[in-house]
């Protein structure tokens, strides 16, 4: 045993674990007995409060959960959602009805009977309103969807009958009774939506429009069978009225509910589930307290028993480290040699390779040791003579190196040159730098290519953008109209945009048309391309129904789009200017695009929703039913502006939008003292002051027209 511990140093470092360990497993035992004497004073409380605990946990999570789901039932009107309440709510009622059984404390006790009853007052009122809410979707779906199918039908038959007739006020009394039913739907929309009692008050100012337009038909009519169209066309406006009236009422009661109870018991109920939590949290901190003393008597009988084991095995460690550092300052000595001397000119080669120097400047001096121990140390001095001999093999391996960086950097300096030919070969499937040069030549080759493909795209760009620049009307077309002062401007978002706007004249006829198709690029810019030469073809054709003219259009372009197979609509507005002399002149509009905006001579601004004019082209091969029309009467000063949502849905750095009203605000500002010109390149400029530095990520398009 005794020349175990002289020859291994493996055994003198293992001795001495084996005192730490032993004053170790004394701390340790010493530590076990009084912890047991811990926990057996604490456990039965533990085991309590813990049920308590888990309990009392239980019961606030069922809470937040059956509040979540009352919210979202509220919010979506799923029934999984009310099922999932109403689930929730018995597991709930269930755990109070065990939490009354196990917690026996008085103070929580307290709290418990308190949270009871309103737990139950909650489920009585959100089952309330879950009625309500029932009752309400029978009533859009009973009465709101039965009424606005009939007036559709009714309003439909008699839109026919008006086309008919080629009676402009007749034309006009219906529009205004079709427009004044779409505001009262989309404000009753937006009532069920958001219960906002504003929408209430638009809805019944619009209703009472409809009843005043209707009644203008009901004179203006003679023949029978269409009087009787606007008869019941009241009486499914009424009944509409009726049951939104009965579904307003219940909101009025759904929001008293919640006012009064639901919003009030919610933070009842949580606060007290809260409290009880509270409560064992304070009957848990006692326990810990009592705990903490005796964990201090323990901590200070291990503190000294620590401290004790701690310095007897310094004074061992330090008796073995002195056994084993003495033989090995002997290795140590030789070690430094190779250390300062061999590995020092290996590194000052690394450095001459790094710096691009591939000249060999490297030998070994180091030799080999001649060590007589036995133990670790001896097989160290073993593991040195390895090293020497593997410094040997490296001086041997750099030689080697140095002729192989060499033909690699002769290779550079040709591909460096421009020779992109040069042949590149890898000595090895383990060559990585050789596969490098290969694939770096590889692809030095194909950029090339790319590039020249590149500047041919480019000049292919280019010709598509001037060829839609040059169909754009020119100043001196817009000044052959002698009647009106017209001002255009588009420039698109990228080479190619997807923006339309044209004037065109045949035949004494102006045929004004505005339009934006999805996204923009070459797709966008060829459909554009299409819409242009369709007007142009139809407008010199004659045509001159604008319901029949955007029809053909519509398929024309529906067709083209099938054909080349991708995604993309237009949404266009077309108006026919009329002069009319020493009076002004007329504007006939149809079709669907951004608002109109009607601009009078003091510069009021007026908005006309195209929405019911029309439809998207391109989305399906027959949209005669979305298409109509009204007429616009323009007098001296007056106009239009139309545009393109690259303006108003134009973003500054903040992230906020031009909008509607500042372009309103801004033609409104400059309309009486500008020509038509004048108030496009103000738009224009304040628009592009607006989004600077920014590039404009859409295509913008602005058309101003003014009656001389």
């Amino acid at each position: 045993m005794l020349r175990i511990f002289k020859t291994s140093v493996e055994a003198k470092i293992l001795l001495g674990y084996l005192i730490a360990i032993v004053l170790m497993v004394m701390v340790s035992v010493l530590g076990l007995l009084q912890l047991r004497q811990i926990n057996n004073t604490v456990d039965i409380l533990t085991n309590q409060l813990a049920s308590n605990q888990k309990l009392a946990d239980d019961v606030a999570h069922q809470i937040v959960l059956a509040q979540f789901h009352a919210s979202r039932y509220v919010r979506t009107q799923n029934q999984a959602d009310l099922d999932n309440f109403n689930q929730t709510f018995v597991e709930l009622q269930a755990l109070l009805a065990l939490a009354n059984e196990q917690i026996i404390a008085p103070e929580r006790r307290v709290m418990l009977d308190k949270m009871g009853p309103d737990v139950k007052n909650y489920g009585d009122a959100f089952n309330q309103v879950a009625r309500l809410i029932k009752k309400r979707q029978q009533l859009q779906q009973q009465v709101l969807g039965v009424q606005d199918f009939v007036i559709e039908q009714k309003l439909s038959a008699l839109r026919i009958y008006v086309n008919s007739l080629n009676d402009p006020k007749l034309f006009l009394a219906f529009g205004n009774s079709q427009n004044a039913f779409q505001i009262m739907r989309l404000n009753v929309e937006k009532y069920l939506s958001t219960g906002d009692e504003r929408y209430g008050i638009l809805v019944n100012t619009a209703h009472q429009q409809v009843n005043n337009t209707l009644l203008v038909l009901t004179q203006a009519i003679t023949n029978a069978n269409q009087l009787q169209n606007v008869v019941e066309a009241q009486s499914a406006v009424a009944e509409y009225m009726k049951g939104f009236s009965e579904i307003q009422a219940d909101f009025m009661v759904t929001k008293r509910l919640f006012q009064t109870k639901l919003d009030v018991l919610e933070p009842q109920i949580t606060q007290r589930a809260n409290d009880i939590t509270a409560s064992i949290k304070q009957s848990f901190e006692l326990q810990n307290q009592f705990s903490q003393s005796l964990v201090i008597q323990t901590r200070d009988m291990l503190i000294f028993v620590t401290i004790l084991a701690f310095f007897i095995c310094l004074g061992l460690g330090i008796f073995i480290s002195r056994r084993i550092t003495t033989p090995l300052q002997a290795v140590m000595a030789v070690s430094q040699q190779i250390a300062l001397v061999d590995l020092d000119a290996l590194t000052m080669q690394m450095s001459t390779l790094i710096r691009g120097d591939v000249r060999l400047n490297f030998n070994i001096t180091a030799k080999p040791l001649v060590v007589n121990l036995q133990d670790e140390v001896g097989q160290v001095a073993q593991s040195f003579n390895q090293i020497i001999f593997q410094l040997q093999k490296t001086e041997q391996a750099f030689g080697e190196m140095a002729i192989y960086l060499k033909r690699m950097a002769e290779t550079a300096q040709a591909v460096g040159a421009g020779d992109l030919q040069v042949q590149v070969e890898a000595y090895s499937e383990d060559d990585i730098l050789g596969h490098a040069f290969i694939n770096m030549v590889a692809q030095l080759q194909q950029a090339e290519q790319l590039k020249h493909e590149n500047l041919r795209l480019e000049l292919e760009l280019g010709v598509a953008r001037r060829l839609q620049q040059m169909l754009l009307p020119t100043k001196m077309e817009l000044q052959c109209i002698k009647t009106l002062d017209i001002a255009g401007f588009m420039e698109p978002a990228d080479e190619i945009g997807g923006d339309y706007y044209d004037v065109l004249q045949h035949d004494g006829r102006v045929k004004i048309g505005i339009g934006d198709v999805t996204g923009h690029g070459l797709e966008s810019g060829v459909l554009m391309l299409m819409t242009q030469m369709g007007v142009r073809t139809l407008l010199t054709s004659n045509e001159q129904d604008p319901i029949h003219f955007m029809d053909i259009l519509n398929q024309t372009i529906y067709k083209n789009v099938q054909r080349m197979d991708n995604q993309k609509l237009l949404t266009l507005t077309l108006l026919d200017y009329l002069s009319q002399a020493d009076v002004g002149g007329t504007l006939r509009l149809s079709g669907q695009h951004e608002e109109v905006i009607v601009v009078r001579q003091t510069g009021e601004i007026e908005l006309i929703d195209t929405f019911a004019y029309g439809a998207p082209l391109g989305v399906d091969s027959n949209i005669t039913e979305f298409i109509a029309e009204m007429t616009i009467h323009l007098e001296a000063g007056d106009g239009v502006v139309l545009f393109t949502d690259g303006i108003t849905e134009a973003r500054n750095q903040a992230g906020q939008l031009y909008g509607l009203e500042r372009l309103c605000n801004t033609i409104s500002c400059h309309w009486s003292q500008q020509s038509a010109e004048g108030v496009n390149e103000l738009v224009i400029t304040d628009v592009r002051q607006w989004i600077a530095p920014q590039k404009a990520v859409d295509d913008i398009t602005l058309l101003v027209i003014k009656q001389k």
